[in-house]
């Protein structure tokens, strides 16, 4: 399974490492999202890669709408 660079790297998740993966059966739906950037600099980086951007978040939220669980992981 790959995870996101970004992601892993916000959980500490060495490359190449092997992890179990679980359901978790217990999360709740979200109704509504808001990002926002952090500073100047992630404001200009937004605007320079919008579609990208926008992209990229259309495909995460439209896998979720497909998944009936979630994940969690833990080092083996």
């Amino acid at each position: 399974m790959k995870v996101a660079q970004q992601f892993a790297e916000c959980i500490s998740l060495p490359d190449h490492i092997s992890v179990q993966v679980r359901a978790v059966s217990n999360v709740v739906n979200a109704t509504l999202v808001t990002i926002e950037p952090h500073s100047e600099d992630d404001w200009e980086v937004l605007e320079l890669n919008a579609e990208q951007a926008e992209a990229s978040i259309l495909k995460q939220v439209f896998l979720a709408l497909f998944l009936f669980f979630s994940f969690s992981f833990s080092p083996i």
